[in-house]
């Protein structure tokens, strides 16, 4: 099924008409995407210091809507992502939410792979992310390695290239500019410009 969108550059008479067709899986993978750019989480790191093995990726959305979380859940079952939904505990709220959790490196990757060349502020994360996945797969392979393996003598933690792609997906988390740092000029693009952010990936 198709939408049909008027280009802006459409005449009502129907002259010069175009239009461009998106299909309801684009803009439901947009949709999902936003919610990952605004309430999601793109997260790498290791759950438990004292297992040096123990990597973990996930993306996570939390929210207190229903109707949020329901759609994020159908679009995710539409393109076949495995998730499970959490409530993510702590104090007690006036309202409070739960997270939609989609854990693992296959499933992560996927899942980044689709949404990736509609995000903005996460994209970056995104990629370093999806990096890291590519990287730990070469460790698999490498060392002969699958899910009951034990890696004896490997340690992720002590991987150089590891430790720096996890350190530069905390950056991305926490160190970006300030919106204060920028003109609030109204009618205007606020801040720099993001189309970089949408150009395809290096091959």
């Amino acid at each position: 099924m198709l939408e049909q969108l008027d280009s802006p550059s459409s005449t009502h008479g129907g002259e010069n008409l175009q239009a461009e067709s998106i299909s309801r899986k684009d803009t439901d993978i947009a949709y999902l995407a936003g919610i990952i750019d605004g309430e999601g989480c793109i997260y790498a790191g290791f759950r438990n210091v004292a297992e040096s093995n123990n990597l973990t990726v996930r993306v996570t959305v939390y929210n207190t809507h229903p109707f949020i979380i329901r759609r994020v859940t159908e679009i995710l079952l539409a393109l076949q992502v495995p998730f499970y939904v959490s409530n993510p505990g702590g104090p007690k709220v006036s309202k409070p939410g739960v997270t939609v959790v989609v854990g693992g490196k296959g499933r992560v990757a996927k899942l980044l792979e689709i949404v990736i060349p509609y995000l903005t502020a996460k994209r970056r994360r995104a990629e370093l992310v999806l990096e890291l996945i590519k990287y730990r797969e070469a460790l698999a392979i490498k060392y002969g390695g699958h899910k009951d393996q034990k890696w004896v003598g490997v340690s992720f933690q002590g991987d150089l290239i590891i430790k720096a792609l996890v350190e530069d997906i905390r950056k991305e988390v926490h160190e970006y500019p300030s919106v204060l740092q920028f003109s609030r000029q109204a009618n205007r693009p606020f801040g720099e410009s993001s189309e970089i952010l949408r150009l395809p990936l290096a091959a």
